[in-house]
């Protein structure tokens, strides 16, 4: 391992200096225009959370290029659904990934990322701070991810807020277990951890155990991302009985959980922030590792600068600020802004200029800090088993934090073929990951308001379990 604070990137290949990261993106970026990558045009980016991803995103962008990332792992609908959206020029892919795996549509050229070399590009490109530079995908109350834009000056105002909360330094390492074509990845490994020369850990496979080794021998000092997956990691810390090197980390969501905040403040002696965010408008509130533990762990935070909030009549959060998406793909005017503000469709409180999200107004399940729509499920499931009296709702869980479930109403007797459901809604592209993990029959009609749209909330595992998936063989 490289002890110096020169180090860019560790992943579990080892460790990369920036002067040899610099050294390969100048090589891919070079390879890249030779292939007629032009600025303002797309580059599709399959990613995986290691160096060759690092490599490509900034060999894209630093061309004028826009990156859309997709993580390994997503699903066949998913990746059609960016190409026909973006219409890139190239599909890069990152190992693990197989090509011939990708059903992506004909006649659009890939390349492995890894495979990419030659002479540095001539001359750096000029690119506008305001030009679209990069695509990531969320799951929306939608059944069809929806891709987000961002400029490059957009992000560096998200980056800024961020840097603001966790204070990194070039001598600080980042652990990042979340998708790095998630807004949290792009955030901290390809946008903060550059800015200030900090070094970024790349977990491609999390394991608590394997992700604890690998954080202790890295010398992580920041965390940022999901509360559940931190928590398994300190629980392995406290059953070997040895510490951990995070300093700082930054948190989200409503469901954080009293006890891990203790645990990690008390036993670990870890400085917990709050932050508020999404992909449209990611960290627009936050808490400062300077206030008190009174003020700090009791809500999301103060607007960061420039970030303006506000509540719309139903209680919706609307936020403002330099940080916000630029629109998304396929929809002119960055809509659904209303003069400048963006509904997050979270239910919020704002006291004394403090804020408390509530609770989500979308249809949307975090499961191990992976966002699932409901709708998406709901109709890849509708689609293979042909029961069209039926929805998908969240369900808390220990392990994963939520997970999905169908609710089906049907007559008893009722034959479902589970499995083969699974697996048709795994060949129409739904990616694994998402696939529900229990199905319910409902006796009765599934509940719905007034205006006969089915009321989510009012769902539960309390009926007839058709099926539910064993937990010693749960999916990723």
């Amino acid at each position: 391992m490289i002890a110096s604070a020169d180090v860019a990137i560790i992943d579990r290949q080892g460790a990369v200096t920036y002067a040899q990261l610099r050294a390969r993106i100048e090589r891919v970026r070079g390879a890249l225009e030779r292939r007629g990558v032009r600025s303002g045009d797309a580059v599709l980016i399959v990613t995986a959370n290691e160096r060759e991803s690092v490599v490509a995103y900034n060999a894209t962008v630093e061309l004028g290029a826009m990156a859309v990332l997709s993580q390994v792992g997503s699903g066949a609908r998913e990746l059609r659904a960016a190409c026909a959206s973006t219409n890139p020029v190239l599909v890069l892919v990152s190992p693990p990934a197989a090509t011939s795996d990708l059903a992506l549509p004909v006649g659009i050229p890939m390349a492995a990322i890894a495979e990419l070399d030659g002479e540095p590009a001539a001359a750096r490109t000029v690119v506008d701070p305001d030009a679209r530079r990069l695509v990531i995908f969320t799951s929306g109350t939608t059944s069809e991810p929806k891709g987000v834009i961002h400029s490059a000056r957009s992000l560096r105002a998200a980056t800024e807020n961020f840097q603001a909360l966790l204070e990194l330094a070039a001598e600080d390492r980042v652990f990042l277990v979340s998708p790095l074509a998630s807004i949290t990845g792009v955030l901290q490994a390809l946008e903060l951890a550059p800015l200030v020369g900090a070094g970024a850990v790349l977990e491609s496979d999390f394991d608590a155990e394997r992700s604890l080794d690998l954080l202790i021998s890295a010398r992580a000092t920041a965390y940022g991302g999901p509360d559940l997956v931190l928590d398994r990691m300190l629980g392995v810390a406290r059953r070997r009985g040895v510490g951990v090197p995070i300093r700082i980390a930054a948190l989200g969501g409503t469901m954080l959980r009293r006890e891990l905040i203790d645990v990690a403040e008390r036993n670990f002696g870890i400085r917990v922030v709050r932050v508020y965010g999404s992909s449209e408008a990611p960290c627009s509130t936050g808490t400062r590792p300077t206030e008190t533990e009174a003020v700090r762990l009791v809500d999301e935070g103060m607007p960061r600068p420039g970030v303006e909030l506000r509540l719309a009549a139903d209680g919706q959060l609307l936020v403002r600020g330099p940080h916000l998406f630029v629109g998304y793909v396929g929809v002119s005017g960055g809509e659904p802004r209303v003069d400048g503000w963006f509904p997050t469709g979270d239910e919020a409180e704002i006291t004394d200029g403090r804020l408390r999200v509530i609770g989500r107004l979308k249809d949307v399940v975090s499961r191990n800090g992976k966002k699932i729509s409901l709708a998406e499920v709901e109709d890849a499931f509708v689609a293979a088993s042909g029961l069209t009296d039926c929805a998908a709702f969240g369900v808390a869980d220990i392990d994963t934090g939520e997970r999905v479930a169908v609710a089906v109403h049907a007559p008893s007797g009722t034959e479902i073929d589970v499995p083969v459901v699974l697996g048709a809604m795994e060949v129409q592209g739904l990616a694994r990951w998402k696939l529900p993990e229990s199905i319910v029959r409902f006796g009765d009609a599934l509940p719905v308001t007034a205006t006969g749209k089915i009321q989510r909330r009012a769902l539960h595992e309390d009926g007839e379990i058709l099926w539910r998936a064993d937990r010693l063989h749960r999916r990723d």
